[in-house]
Formats: structure tokens, C-alpha cells, sequence
């Protein structure tokens, strides 16, 4: 990488419709102005064929100096695509989750030959220090291949579709690793209303539908508001074995509004100060209830004005959109030129350390 040099950047990632864009996205001001010409190429769809041909057929006409993909499935294929074409393009995966079953064989060869195109990523950006842990195991990746960084990202223009909703109710968004189930017991438990909102193709037993308002497909901006108006974002998750939750969590917070999540290591790096959140253990119902109940007294409480402010405060700081985009340059650079990574952001690790130890609660 030279001065001199013109660079070609294509991000790879899904979109309600296939298109190419030339925009240059949010952590292109931290590159370095005019570096890069920058495409960014969007598939819908989940026919993984027909986007592995198409990024394959990119790439290989394009021939890029750096290649930045989102998503688990685009990231293997992206990989893929660049051993096939022997592309010597740095890449960089953002957002590395499991959202879906894993890419795995039957055999030992076949995985081993998996596991080898999951090596060709350069950068693998995580949203949690657990996620670092488990794609390093399942796939056999290098630990100093990773990098966290918060999900960051700006609060959306929202409706007011929730303005008038009976309240106090409480939220729960999301279909990854969500447990809906025990969030049903939870609001029987507790005598409270609950609002869940789930895509279309994500099916409910009937007992757990009729003990809340269940809606679906709704957008985003229906979804920050509903979030807005509860008396707290729940985040209950099955198990601790994949990311999930970060987007309503990262809103609740920039939000300020109080929240009850399972107490999970893919979380931990969002609830690190006391008043941000209460923890709950994975499937214990009568915990989430006790919570939730614990919840409606601490709104009336002194402290409750501070409380939302410092959520809105840390939020602001390391939840935001600018806050992910330089990281993402950092780690984009640091992959460019062949630096270390750093796995955790200095300046996080020392506001981390700042911090005493003290029990989180609301």
C-alpha cells in the first residue's frame, strides 16, 4: 500500500434489492480522503448460488485491493471467490455473527477444507468477545485475527405508533437466539403487558402468542418507538453460544430506557456500568418477573432521571454510529498495512478499567 497508489474497495452485504452503489460509506472519511473508489455491491435473497456467482464474477473482473463483506454466509463465499481468482485483496469481515446454523462438513477433510477458506478473511470485526471465541473455535481462526467493537450506529427517525399504547408494557424485539417463551411466563408471572415483535416466519405456540401482543414485520421505525415508550426492553436469550440482541439493546440504550437482559457474555460488553440494565439468568422466568416488577418501582425512584442520562451519555460515546466507523478504519488500516490488531480498543479498555465494580442494578 503506497500513497500513490489508486485503491478499489467493494463491500459485499444484503439488501432488500440487488443493486450496485457508489457511495462511499460511514468509515470511509478515516481511510483518508481520496484513497479509495468504492463500490458496494448489494444481493437480496438467500440463493447463496446465484450471490456466490456473482461475487466470484466481481471479483474476478474488478480485481479490488480490498474487499470489506457483512454477514457470516457472503463472508465464506467472498473468501471463496477470493482463493479461486488468487486475489491478493485484503479482506475484511464487519459484523460477524451466526445468525443461522453454521458452515460446517460431516468430515474431517471437508471441514478442514472449510475451515480453510474461513482463513482467508485478513480482519474479522465482532460485536462481542464471545463471538471472537467461538468463530476461533469453530473454524480454527487465529485469535489475532479479531477485533470488537460495539454495535454502534445513530438513532433513526422513528413513528408514533406506540404514543397512544396502554402502558406500562414491556418490549421485546428480535428473532436470533430470542427466548419468547420464558418472556411469556415472565409477564404472567408479573401481572404486566408485554409487546413482541418478530418476523412473519417466525412461529409462536399459541400460549405463548396469547400471553402478549404479538406483531410482525413491522419497521424499524415502529421499533425504535415502541422500544421509547415501554417500561423496558427485554432482551431474553436461549443460550450463550451466539451474538444477538445488539440492535435493541444499542437502541434502548441510546434511549436511555431501563432493560432486562439474560445474563450472557455476549452481552456483558453493553451492561458495564451499574443502572444500565438488569441481569436475569438464561430461562428463569421468575427472575425476568421480579425484574420486571423491580422495574416499574425504580421509575418512580429519585435516581431515575440520572439513570437515563447516564445511559444516553455512554451511548452517545461508544454506541454511535461515528464511534463503529473509525473503529472499522482502524481496523481496516491496521489489515492494509499488515499491523497488529488490537482485539479490544485501547480507549474502551481504559474507560472499561475506570469503572468500579458494583452491582448492576436499576
Amino acid at each position: 500500500m503506497t500513497a500513490a497508489s489508486p485503491f478499489l474497495c467493494l463491500e459485499f452485504s444484503a439488501s432488500d434489492k440487488t443493486e450496485i452503489r457508489h457511495d462511499a460509506p460511514s468509515y470511509a472519511p478515516w481511510l483518508g480522503p481520496g484513497k479509495f473508489a468504492y463500490e458496494t455491491h448489494l444481493t437480496s435473497g438467500a440463493n447463496w448460488v446465484r450471490i456466490g456467482w456473482s461475487i466470484l464474477r466481481t471479483i474476478l473482473v474488478r480485481r479490488p485491493d480490498l474487499v470489506v463483506t457483512s454477514e457470516y454466509r457472503r463472508a465464506f463465499l467472498v473468501n471463496l471467490a477470493l482463493l479461486l481468482t488468487f486475489s491478493r485483496a485484503t479482506h475484511v469481515v464487519l459484523s460477524m455473527n451466526l445468525s443461522s446454523k453454521p458452515i460446517t462438513a460431516r468430515n474431517r477433510l471437508g471441514q478442514g477444507v472449510i475451515d480453510r477458506i474461513f482463513q482467508r478473511s485478513d480482519a474479522i470485526l465482532v460485536h462481542s468477545l464471545r463471538e471472537a471465541e467461538s468463530f476461533a473455535q469453530l473454524h480454527g481462526l487465529p485469535a489475532n485475527r479479531f477485533a470488537f467493537s460495539h454495535w454502534g450506529y445513530d438513532l433513526p427517525a422513528e413513528s408514533t405508533r406506540f404514543e397512544a399504547e396502554p402502558k406500562p408494557y414491556f418490549c421485546m424485539i428480535g428473532r436470533n437466539n430470542r427466548d419468547f417463551e420464558t418472556f411469556a411466563k415472565a409477564l404472567r408471572l408479573a401481572g404486566a403487558r408485554g409487546v413482541a415483535i418478530l418476523p412473519g416466519y417466525m412461529p409462536l405456540a399459541p400460549e405463548v402468542e396469547q400471553s402478549m401482543q404479538v406483531l410482525r414485520d413491522l419497521p424499524m421505525a415502529d421499533c425504535v418507538n415502541c422500544i421509547r415508550n415501554a417500561a423496558a426492553n427485554v432482551t431474553l436469550l436461549r443460550d450463550d453460544s451466539r451474538g444477538a440482541g445488539h440492535i435493541t439493546v444499542v437502541t434502548a440504550m441510546h434511549l436511555g430506557v431501563p432493560q432486562i437482559y439474560s445474563e450472557t457474555v455476549v452481552l456483558r460488553e453493553y451492561f458495564c456500568a451499574p443502572g444500565f440494565g438488569q441481569a436475569v439468568p438464561v430461562g428463569d422466568a421468575n427472575q425476568v418477573a421480579t425484574a420486571m416488577q423491580a422495574v416499574l418501582a425504580a421509575a418512580k425512584a429519585p435516581e431515575a432521571a440520572d439513570l437515563i442520562a447516564a445511559r444516553k451519555a455512554f451511548a452517545q460515546r461508544w454506541l454511535s454510529n461515528e464511534c463503529s466507523a473509525r473503529r472499522i478504519a482502524h481496523v481496516i488500516l491496521a489489515a492494509l498495512e499488515g499491523r497488529k490488531l488490537d482485539l479490544v480498543d485501547p480507549d474502551w479498555q481504559g474507560w472499561l478499567d475506570s469503572q468500579q465494580s458494583a452491582p448492576r442494578t436499576l
